[in-house]
């Protein structure tokens, strides 16, 4: 059985999965807009959380399947893996520290959309009608949650969200090719691994000492982003993206409910008007391309039979 089919062979699992990676996520971003106005620098967090998330995935690879689970023949696209996932991170750390968490969040679901637009830029794949339009809607809808003609919403905030969307998309399309051989832990760990260095070069210029209490709760960051990240990995490899991805909007939920009772802090009215059709959008296009990738298999199916007979 190739990895590819292994991916859609249990999706109750694969749904379980990620709605708890969501939960997992969602405590991790409350946990960096708290230390982050503490005072800690984001790119501080971030070195945190792939250092801990390094030691994590590493020795759960080697309780898993040993050291030949670390084995890749990709090693390139782990590191171009790496390089758009640290900025996607820091973006999307940073915005969560600028701006209300559910505001955070709801521009994060233009991940499925702009990764629609980078399919055809730069892998050359037919987007037809209806999905032209679903991704005209959800960025309608981006319009009315921001509102940058109004100042409800800090404007900075949500350019700093909508370029970790950016990132994030051309992340998910990397992580879904690097699916098809690779394992869920190599693809986090080398992640991971590589991105400590990276990261911590930016260290020497903003390290400062902290309390104990914020070592661990970075080191609290560190643990549930790789449990949350190793979920999402999980989960693309026991059901199609198309059956998944609908969990990933729970997020919205999570952070509402964690702004308001931490922070105090209920979403504008205009980010409930738009986030449904930025929600509906994304389903929609992952609905849409789950049916197209069933007829082309069906197709490919026909014609591998009939040159068969």
């Amino acid at each position: 059985m190739t990895h590819s089919n292994v991916s859609q062979d249990r999706p109750v699992a694969g749904l379980a999965i990620r709605l708890f990676a969501i939960a997992v996520l969602s405590s991790m971003f409350a946990l960096v807009k708290y230390v982050g106005e503490q005072g800690v620098h984001v790119i501080e967090i971030l070195f945190y959380r792939y250092l801990f998330g390094a030691v994590l995935t590493g020795g759960w690879t080697i309780y898993r399947q040993g050291f030949d689970g670390f084995h890749t023949k990709r090693f390139g696209g782990h590191a171009l893996r790496a390089a758009f996932g640290i900025v996607a991170m820091g973006m999307n750390f940073w915005a969560v520290i600028i701006l209300q968490m559910a505001e955070a969040a709801t521009i994060g679901f233009t991940v499925p959309l702009i990764a629609t637009v980078f399919s055809v830029i730069f892998l050359s794949e037919f987007v037809g009608i209806r999905r032209w339009a679903a991704v005209s809607i959800g960025f309608l809808g981006i319009l009315i949650a921001i509102q940058p003609w109004q100042t409800s919403m800090p404007l900075f905030g949500a350019c700093v969200a909508l370029a970790g969307a950016t990132f994030g998309a051309v992340t998910m399309i990397i992580i879904r090719r690097l699916g098809t051989t690779e394992t869920s832990t190599s693809i986090v760990f080398y992640y991971t691994i590589l991105a400590v260095p990276i990261v911590g070069i930016g260290m020497f210029w903003v390290a400062q000492p902290h309390s104990w209490d914020i070592i661990g709760l970075l080191l609290l960051i560190g643990f549930l982003g790789t449990i949350g990240q190793l979920g999402l990995s999980e989960s693309l490899r026991l059901a199609n993206v198309a059956v998944v991805m609908p969990m990933d909007y729970s997020n919205l939920i999570f952070a509402t409910a964690i702004g308001f009772v931490f922070w105090q802090q209920l979403p504008q009215a205009s980010l409930w008007l738009g986030a449904p059709l930025i929600i509906g959008s994304g389903i929609y296009i992952a609905l849409r391309e789950r049916k197209l990738a069933k007829t082309k298999t069906l197709s490919q199916d026909k014609g591998e039979a009939k040159n068969a007979s």
